[in-house]
């Protein structure tokens, strides 16, 4: 702890409130606590008396905010869904009829169809006026709308 914001005496060490956990789909960004760590789950944390929101990585989130559990447990949510989602997207699909592709999931039907101008996805026969750009899009739609309880 004893690069960047560290060894600045006017950020606070201690007393800063967690806001959740963040996967930038890759290692992208540096912790802005530290300024050394290149972190992929961003965890965003406040002061009182720092005028911004920072996003560091996990260690330093545990540290500023004194809780060495729940940042840890926000970034396994994150995890854990991002691997929901890859499970979603590439397994249990099977090929229908002109083009499309279904699969069972949670208890529900899921369909996924080619239109004129696009892709629509349609759960248990509902749905299918929106229409997305490609069926990537339209299953990812589908979990994120399902998924909504364990979403970030």
């Amino acid at each position: 702890m004893s690069t960047g914001k560290w060894r600045d005496p006017g950020v606070p060490h201690r007393g800063w409130t967690h806001h959740g956990c963040e996967d930038t789909g890759e290692l992208s960004t540096t912790c802005e606590m530290c300024e050394k760590e290149t972190i992929r789950h961003v965890h965003f944390v406040t002061h009182p008396d720092y005028p911004a929101e920072l996003r560091v990585g996990c260690v330093c989130a545990e540290n500023l905010t004194e809780d060495y559990v729940g940042p840890r447990e926000a970034e396994g949510a994150v995890k854990k869904r991002r691997s929901r989602l890859s499970t979603f997207m590439t397994r249990g699909w099977q090929e229908g009829r002109f083009g499309s592709s279904f699969r069972d999931w949670k208890g529900r039907r899921v369909l996924i169809a080619p239109r004129s101008s696009g892709w629509i996805a349609k759960v248990d026969g509902e749905g299918g006026r929106k229409v997305f750009v490609s069926p990537e899009a339209a299953r990812l739609a589908v979990f994120k709308h399902f998924d909504v309880a364990q979403s970030q």
